[in-house]
């Protein structure tokens, strides 16, 4: 079983982000806040609150089949560009 984080660093949400291919949007967007406070988040400028490192680890656990369905259903519009 998986162990939930108390904490999370700036350093790791960042590997969280690179594992899964995370533009600053769709991390962001996937996580459910602004692309500014995600950004506020990886740089330390804030620390990551414990929400956010139960949202990761429970992304983490999703099958990868869920992920990829999920970031289909979350994807912010591109108004056109694509």
């Amino acid at each position: 079983m998986q162990r939930i984080p108390s904490t999370m660093t700036a350093d790791e949400l960042q590997a969280w982000r690179e594992a899964y291919a995370q533009s600053l949007t769709m991390g962001a967007h996937a996580l459910g806040v602004s692309r500014r406070q995600f950004a506020a988040y990886l740089s330390g400028e804030d620390p990551v609150p414990l929400t956010i490192a139960i949202l990761c680890t429970a992304y983490d656990l999703l099958s990868a089949r869920r992920r990829r369905e999920l970031m289909e259903l979350t994807r912010p519009a591109t108004h056109g560009e694509e």
